[in-house]
């Protein structure tokens, strides 16, 4: 393969990871590196070299667009009133509302981590490892606390 079938093939995988990534919300970091490693035969050090500069540049593009026209202080958009409770999210969610949907991807992702934590703590308890419990206490706390205020 030479260097020009080279630059055409990875330009056309470029460009379906841009388009696939734009519609689906992932990155194209994650279409370009299995094609990089495993279409190409590329080192791993270098698809991820490579992922990390599209990524850096993508994103310092949107922060550039992002700065320019800059953001609406003026108005302050509050979420509708369904979605202040855990229980709206929930029916929002299941009534296929896409506001609903995102809350509910949100909550979940909050969540994650602090049952990661709770497990933790009886996990500690059962080993008998009471500076990991009390270390881990404090850590949900601090996340109680914060999600509280």
């Amino acid at each position: 393969m030479n260097i020009l079938e080279l630059t055409a093939l990875v330009f056309c995988g470029s460009l379906v990871a841009g388009i696939v990534g734009s519609l689906s919300g992932l990155g194209g970091a994650i279409i370009i590196t299995p094609l990089l490693t495993l279409a190409l035969g590329v080192d791993i050090h270098y698809a991820m070299g490579a992922a990390l500069v599209s990524v850096i540049a993508t994103s310092s593009g949107a922060a550039a667009a992002y700065v320019k026209e800059g953001p609406d202080y003026a108005v302050f958009h509050r979420e509708p009133a369904e979605f202040r409770s855990v229980t709206g999210i929930v029916s929002a969610a299941l009534s296929r509302d896409g506001g609903g949907i995102i809350q509910l991807g949100i909550l979940l992702l909050i969540a994650t981590p602090v049952a990661r934590v709770v497990f933790s703590v009886f996990a500690f308890s059962i080993q008998r490892d009471w500076l990991y419990t009390l270390v881990t206490l404090i850590v949900l706390a601090v996340l109680v606390f914060s999600l509280a205020a």
